[in-house]
């Protein structure tokens, strides 16, 4: 938008900001007691109405042809875009599925690794008990003092040779972008008559639904867990 508009546009609105606040200043003194002063404060309001609808005409002659200028571009582009975004979720999905098969190999590497940690440790403490049972046999308490220690050691033998299991990689850095997967937690209804049994507050209400259905009832009165009434609302032409 070039300055010469810019300036033209400023003229308007001080010219209407200046009769906007004359008419605020009337308004304060405006009083609604007798049908003389309502017939005057409807015309009063009609002439608003008048005002308005011009203020909105000379909006749009300003910005019609820009908004147009837009939406040839945006309808231009659009499509481009759409293009761009199937392909950056394709290649998302694939890089996804990667990372999450090799965060299943890594879980089931150290389900196996924790497997076999375990099984040495039994296996340690039931040679530990071997031995202790074996120092039973003993009356020499040196002989039971060194069987003793040595059941210890048995028994810590896997803690020393323990591995750590390698955990599946979340972050990929190359030299345009890096890649980062985290886990979020998503929902599937299975059972929608009992989620709204539940946690009601989860569905809103349908406010065009609603409007229709109590147009069509017309009628002041309590019905399918809603209250129907009128209320009076002005309107000027």
């Amino acid at each position: 938008m070039n300055e010469n508009i810019i300036s033209l546009v400023e003229d308007r609105v001080k010219v209407i900001q200046a009769d906007s606040e004359q008419l605020a200043a009337d308004v304060e003194a405006c009083c609604v007691v007798d049908q003389e002063t309502n017939e005057k404060a409807a015309e009063y309001l009609g002439g608003i109405k008048a005002r308005l609808k011009r203020v909105d005409e000379l909006r749009k002659e300003l910005t019609q042809p820009l908004n147009d200028q837009i939406k040839k571009i945006n309808n231009m582009f659009r499509p481009r875009i759409e293009d761009l975004k199937k392909i950056e979720e394709a290649v998302k999905a694939a890089i996804c599925r990667y990372m999450d098969e090799q965060e299943h190999k890594a879980n089931e590497e150290a389900r196996k690794l924790r497997e076999q940690q375990e099984a040495e440790q039994k296996k340690a403490q039931e040679e530990a008990a071997k031995i202790r049972l074996k120092s039973q046999k003993f009356e020499d308490e040196e002989q039971k003092k060194k069987l003793e220690e040595q059941a210890k050691k048995t028994e810590q033998l896997p803690f020393a040779n323990i591995q750590v299991a390698k955990t599946a990689p979340t972050t990929v850095r190359t030299q345009n972008a890096t890649i980062s997967q985290k886990k979020v937690w998503c929902y599937t209804v299975i059972d929608e008559a009992l989620l709204r049994k539940k946690r009601p507050e989860f569905f809103i209400l349908d406010e065009k639904a609603l409007s229709k259905y109590v147009r069509e009832v017309r009628e002041e009165t309590e019905i399918d867990g809603i209250k129907i009434y009128q209320k009076s609302i002005i309107s000027a032409r």
